[in-house]
Order: structure tokens, then C-alpha cells, then sequence
């Protein structure tokens, strides 16, 4: 894999000269488009399972969902949070149990077009041919979009009573007036960390690879993961002193706002990928035996 200066035996200015090309050609661009698409119809649906799970949770899914509203604040655009919470706050008022029992099939089917379309994109990002038969491959897909709520509420459930847990540990270690500064600083590591863990669970799972472990998929999650923080945080501060949309969209704003975020959170994932994909074929073709080579679905066996 090389090293950190040398990544796949390239140096940065080359390897990153090779993933434009690769980002060219593989029309990254065109495919974040409709992966924005498929996120847009995957979004409410995924609402409702989350919002329905967290109605059945009594008091902790009552303060649960007060963390997803602050979160959604902080990182979707200012002018589709009003849109989407809006739309959340319909949903759990009229969702009950028999409703998501009812429509769980076509609920979770729905919600997981969004990863369906993220599979898709990275399979073309590690220039493979999806071989896994259509319900093996949607199989997939549920369960990382099922696994992937799940993680989503425990980060949140770790960010919401992290806090506390802490403060009754200082507290036994008599330094519990200092947890709450502490807690302030260290929870946005916390942020940074599971966003991370999140996209490297995407490179590892959803593309149609195998033999590829966490540790060789690193620099496309920094890099992805690090690309979708600058521009949420950038679409941000755009919004915040250049915001046209509403008056040239009206009351569309907030919808065409949200799809060019999910747009660019497109794009970071499917850069991030093509930087994985270029390391793996240079430190293939400098001969490492354990790297894949573009188009290939596994990587060789060291014997």
C-alpha cells in the first residue's frame, strides 16, 4: 500500500492526478446527480422507520428525537431544515407500531433505494460489475441501511447521555467540575469519529469487493468523510450571506437546497472511493500481492 508520503508507490501530486482522470471518466459527477436523486426518495422513508422506532421508546426516544432535531440543525442547510423537520414532525404524529408493522416491507424497500444507489456509484468508482445476484445485492442494501439507523440513534444516544456517564466518572474520581468543559471539547472528536466509522462502513460494504479490509479503505474515508464536513460546512456559510434560492425557487427552495446537499454528500463518497480504487491499482501494478487491481472483485491471495 506504500506509505503515508507514498501512497500506493505514487506520490500525491500523481495519485491525485490520477483520480480526476478517474473522476472524469467515470462521470463521478453525473452519478452523484442521481444518487442525490435516489437520497431525496429514500430520506422520508427512512424517516418514518426512525421516527415510528423512536416513538416506541417512551422518554429516551422523546429525547432522542430532540437530539436528531440538533442534529439535523447543525447539519443540514438552514433553509431545508424547516422542510425536513416539518415533514419529520407529520410523520411521527400520525406513525404508530401497526402502521410501520404493516408497511414495514415496502417502507425499508424505499429507504433503501438511497443505498442501493451508493452501492451502484462505488461499484463504478472500483470499476467492478455488481455480481451479486438483484436480491442478495438489495439484501445488502437493507441491512446497511437498517445497520446504519441503528448507528445513526446510538451515536446520538452516546452523544445525549455520553455527557452524563462522564460526569458521574469525574464525579467518583473527584474532578467532576471540570467534566462539562471537558465534555464541550471532546465531543466533536466524537462527531468526526463516528462520521468516519460511517463512511468506512459504506467502502467496505456496499461496493461488490472482497478481501478488503478497514485498514486499506483509510485514506478514501478521510478524504471523504473530510470532503463532506467542508462542504456541508461551506453550503452553510454560502446560505447564511448569499442565499438566492428561495427567491428564485419560492417555496421549492428548500427542496432543490437539500437535493444540492445530498449532491455533495454524493460526490465526497464517490471521490473517496476513487481515491481507494487509484491507491489499490498503483500498489498493484508496484506489485503488492494483496492488491486489487481496477475491475478486479477480490484481491489476490498471499500464499
Amino acid at each position: 500500500m506504500g506509505s503515508l508520503l507514498h501512497p500506493g508507490g505514487l506520490s500525491w501530486a500523481e495519485l491525485l492526478k490520477r483520480v480526476y482522470h478517474e473522476i472524469l471518466d467515470d462521470d463521478v459527477l453525473g452519478l452523484a446527480a442521481q444518487m442525490a436523486y435516489f437520497f431525496l426518495l429514500a430520506l422520508f422513508p427512512l424517516l418514518l422507520i426512525v421516527t415510528t422506532a423512536l416513538g416506541m421508546m417512551a422518554q429516551t426516544g422523546t429525547e432522542v428525537y430532540g437530539a436528531i432535531q440538533s442534529w439535523v440543525r447543525e447539519v443540514v442547510p438552514p433553509s431545508s431544515y424547516d422542510l425536513v423537520m416539518r415533514t419529520l414532525t407529520e410523520i411521527q404524529s400520525g406513525a404508530n407500531g401497526g402502521k410501520l408493522s404493516f408497511g414495514i416491507i415496502g417502507t425499508i424497500w424505499a429507504a433503501s433505494q438511497g443505498m442501493a444507489a451508493i452501492s451502484h456509484g462505488l461499484n463504478e468508482a472500483y470499476t467492478v460489475t455488481e455480481h451479486r445476484p438483484f436480491w442478495k445485492a438489495r439484501l445488502v442494501a437493507i441491512l446497511l441501511t437498517i445497520g446504519l439507523g441503528v448507528f445513526f440513534i446510538a451515536a446520538l444516544v452516546i452523544l445525549l447521555y455520553g455527557g452524563h456517564f462522564g460526569r458521574m466518572l469525574a464525579g467518583t474520581a473527584g474532578v467532576a467540575g471540570y467534566w462539562d468543559v471537558f465534555w464541550v471539547v471532546l465531543q466533536w472528536p466524537i462527531v468526526v469519529l463516528l462520521v468516519l466509522w460511517g463512511f468506512a462502513i459504506l467502502y467496505r460494504l456496499a461496493p461488490d469487493l472482497e478481501g478488503t479490509t478497514f485498514v486499506r479503505i483509510v485514506p478514501g474515508t478521510v478524504l471523504g468523510a473530510g470532503l463532506w464536513i467542508l462542504a456541508s460546512s461551506g453550503l452553510r456559510l454560502y446560505l447564511r450571506y448569499f442565499n438566492t434560492y428561495h427567491a428564485t425557487y419560492g417555496s421549492l427552495g428548500g427542496v432543490i437546497i437539500l437535493l444540492l446537499w445530498f449532491y455533495l454528500t454524493a460526490a465526497a463518497i464517490l471521490i473517496g472511493g476513487e481515491l481507494n480504487s487509484e491507491i489499490e491499482n498503483a500498489a498493484a501494478e508496484e506489485g503488492d500481492p494483496e492488491a486489487r487491481r481496477a475491475g478486479e472483485r477480490q484481491a489476490p491471495v498471499h500464499r
